[in-house]
């Protein structure tokens, strides 16, 4: 003989009543975990420890630094590029420089053993035709001088040209080495999150008896009337 089922429990407006206490119970008590890496914007999983979380985000890590990396090398890659170009530019205006400052000077050599030649065995030592060599002669050495000065400021532009490229390469690789410190997963910080539910987000099935037999001895003791299955 079984006792009657008590009557609140058969009132539709009371299955629905502790339906939204469930709801509300969830709302009010339940908490998730999650570590938050800020770094990187992301978050472990629902119940995933710290250890297994750093473990995931190794990887995140290394491809987030390959990436800033590969960034940095292509921002200073055209510049390095251009000065190079320059550098060979001005490398081949030396070489030209040197060039006609060379010629200048054999022109100038020539000019004035012509002239003391012309002094030594011609008729007239004052001649017109000997001073005019002279004067030419003087010209001469006047642009050998100036080629060779060009020569001076041409390897003085490649110079500073280099410089500024060893700068800037020298930039590159402390910028370089700063972002493998930066991307250093043990000094990531990490931040546990206490996540609470939103009440929009809680679903619950519909409340339902489950009813279960039980017996009672003569002593009062009550035993269930049935097997759970375990």
């Amino acid at each position: 003989m079984f006792a009657d089922v008590p009557l609140k429990l058969l009132n539709k407006t009371n299955l629905k009543r502790w339906t939204s206490r469930l709801k509300a119970e969830f709302y009010e008590t339940q908490r998730v975990s999650v570590w938050k890496c800020t770094d990187l914007k992301l978050y472990s999983e629902p119940g995933e420890t710290e250890g297994d979380f750093r473990v995931r985000i190794r990887q995140a890590v290394s491809e987030q630094r390959d990436l800033d990396v590969e960034k940095l090398r292509k921002k200073f890659g055209s510049k390095i590029a251009t000065l190079q170009g320059r550098i060979e530019t001005a490398e081949a205006a030396v070489k030209r420089e040197e060039s006609q400052y060379a010629k200048a000077k054999n022109d100038s050599y020539l000019s004035i053993g012509s002239t003391l030649l012309g002094a030594l065995f011609g008729r007239k030592i004052a001649s017109r035709t000997n001073v005019s060599k002279a004067t030419t002669s003087a010209r001469s050495m006047g642009r050998a001088s100036e080629q060779g000065d060009d020569v001076v400021r041409a390897k003085e532009k490649v110079s500073t040209l280099k410089q500024d490229k060893d700068a800037l390469e020298k930039e590159l690789n402390e910028e370089v080495k700063s972002l493998e410190e930066h991307w250093d997963p043990e000094k990531l910080g990490l931040e546990e999150l206490e996540v609470t539910p939103r009440k929009s987000d809680i679903r619950t099935d519909e409340v339902q008896l489950v009813w279960t037999p039980w017996l009672v001895d003569e002593t009062g003791i009550a035993e269930p009337a049935f097997n759970s299955g375990e």
